[in-house]
């Protein structure tokens, strides 16, 4: 998910790059309009296009197709989390911080995975019990 800029700075021009992951592997997901990993792209596409006054815009577009949803350990799911990380240092940051739902279990072992640990809300997050907040120092 892209990091929204809080109302205080949509005053100023920002840019925020946004990565699609896509991933369909079960019959039960086909039919409708994200029964293709293209499907879902598209969709996300076009979102990202609702938001290009904000500065919205896509950077790059990874996808795991007929990949169990039980693991996180997936091809595009690495390369995407290789991409933000080589893009935070071509931009010089010096920490990565993210926001997730609490029972995304899986979400939560990839992360720790890549280097993250538990931290507190930032920005414009105020402490949740559906939030879990975590950083990565680079």
């Amino acid at each position: 998910m892209p990091a929204i800029p809080s109302n205080s700075s949509r005053t100023r021009a920002c840019t925020v790059p946004v990565a699609i992951y896509s991933r369909v592997s079960t019959a039960n997901q086909v039919g409708g309009r994200f029964d293709s990993c293209e499907s879902q792209a598209a969709v996300c596409r076009d979102f990202i296009a609702q938001h290009a006054s904000d500065g919205w815009f896509e950077i790059a577009c990874f996808s795991d197709p007929a990949y169990s949803g039980g693991s996180m350990n997936r091809p595009g799911v690495r390369a995407l989390m290789r991409q933000i990380e080589d893009q935070a240092k071509i931009e010089f940051l010096r920490m990565l911080k993210l926001e997730t739902g609490n029972v995304l279990h899986a979400a939560h072992r990839l992360y720790a995975r890549h280097g993250f640990i538990s931290c507190g809300p930032f920005g414009d997050y105020t402490e949740a019990a559906s939030s879990i907040f975590m950083e990565k120092a680079l």
